[in-house]
C-alpha cells in the first residue's frame, strides 16, 4: 500500500497537461492524459488475454484454487465478523449483474464515496466484475473535491456508504449531468423514499442527518436520479445470475481494459486522475507471489 502510494505522489508532481505513459504488463502502452483533473484521452491497445490477468479473473482462480472461509475479516461489535472468499466472490458477481442490470455497461464510471471497510471491497470488485471503472474518493477529501471529483471522472453512479456520508453531497447532486444512479449501502432502519406531501417543507429542512430520507427526484433533481439500496441491487442480480452469465462477465474484460482512476493531490488545489488498468494491477499481484 505505502508502495502504491509513493508511486501515485510521484506522478502528482507533473505540469498542467501531461501526458503520462506507463508500461503495463504484456508491453502493452497505456497513453493518459490528464488536464485539471479531468482525464481527456485513453489510448488502449486491446488484445486476448488470460482471464487470470484481470482483478476478477485472479479472484475466480483463487477462490477456485485456495477456498478460504477466512477470506476478508471485519470488527463488528466486539468480535471478528468474517467472510470467505467464494462468499465475496459470489457477492460480487450479484451486485455486478445487478448494476448492469439498472442500466450501466462496460467502462462507465463509478464512484465510491465510502469507508474503508468489507463492504467496500465488494462495490469495488463488483464494478470491477461488470468492467465498469471504479472512482474510490478519499473521504479526506474537501465537498468541493468530491463533487469535482464525480463530475471530471464522468461518473454515472455514486455509491455511498451511509446516509451521513450521503449528506454532505447531496445537495450539489444536481449539477453532476452523468449522474443516473445513487447507489446507498443503507442501514435497516433507513427509509429510502418518501412523497413530498407525506411532509411539509420546514419538517424537512429541520430534520436530522442520521433521519436523512431521499426525495423522489422530480422534486428537485433537473435530470432523473434512479436511488438505490446495495442491497436491492444485490437482490436483482442473485435472480438473474446463471453460470453462463458469470462466465460471460468474466470473458468481457481484458488487461488492458481501465479498472481504476486514483484521485490523488495535484497543483492549483485541483485533484488528478492516475489510471490504471487491469493488466497494471494483475501484473503487482502476480509479482508479488513470485517473490
Amino acid at each position: 500500500m505505502v508502495g502504491l502510494k509513493s508511486t501515485l505522489e510521484n506522478i502528482s508532481s507533473i505540469t498542467s497537461n501531461p501526458i503520462i505513459d506507463e508500461e503495463i504488463s504484456g508491453g502493452e502502452r497505456l497513453n493518459k492524459e490528464i488536464f485539471n483533473g479531468e482525464i481527456l484521452s485513453e489510448d488502449r491497445n486491446d488484445r486476448e488475454a488470460s482471464n487470470e490477468e484481470t482483478l476478477p479473473g485472479l479472484l475466480h482462480q483463487g477462490c477456485r484454487d485456495y477456498p478460504n472461509d477466512y477470506g476478508l475479516n471485519q470488527w463488528n461489535n466486539g468480535q471478528w465478523d468474517a467472510l470467505s472468499n467464494r462468499s465475496f466472490q459470489t457477492d460480487s458477481e450479484h451486485i455486478a449483474l445487478g448494476l448492469l442490470q439498472l442500466g450501466l455497461l462496460k467502462g462507465d464510471r463509478v464512484a465510491l464515496l465510502m469507508h474503508s471497510d468489507r463492504q467496500f471491497c465488494l462495490a469495488d470488485m463488483a464494478c470491477l466484475s461488470a468492467g465498469c471503472v471504479s472512482v474510490p474518493i478519499d473521504l479526506t477529501q474537501t465537498v468541493e473535491n468530491i463533487i469535482f471529483i464525480v463530475q471530471y471522472s464522468g461518473a454515472k453512479a455514486l455509491m455511498v456508504s451511509d446516509c451521513m456520508l450521503l449528506s454532505r453531497v447531496r445537495s450539489f447532486l444536481d449539477d453532476i449531468s452523468t449522474l443516473q444512479w445513487i447507489i446507498i449501502d443503507q442501514p435497516d432502519r433507513y427509509q429510502p423514499t418518501c412523497h413530498p406531501s407525506d411532509h411539509d417543507q420546514s419538517e424537512l429542512e429541520d430534520r436530522e442527518e442520521d433521519e436523512l430520507r431521499l426525495l423522489h427526484p422530480w422534486q428537485r433533481q433537473s435530470h432523473p436520479l434512479e436511488w438505490w439500496s446495495l442491497t436491492a441491487v444485490r437482490q436483482i442480480g442473485a435472480v438473474i445470475k446463471t453460470a453462463e452469465g458469470v462466465a460471460q462477465l468474466l470473458d468481457a474484460i481484458h488487461p488492458s481494459d481501465l479498472a481504476t482512476i486514483v484521485y490523488i493531490s495535484g497543483e492549483q488545489g485541483r485533484p488528478k486522475g492516475v489510471m490504471l488498468s487491469h493488466g497494471a494491477i494483475a501484473s503487482n499481484i502476480l509479482s508479488a507471489f513470485r517473490v
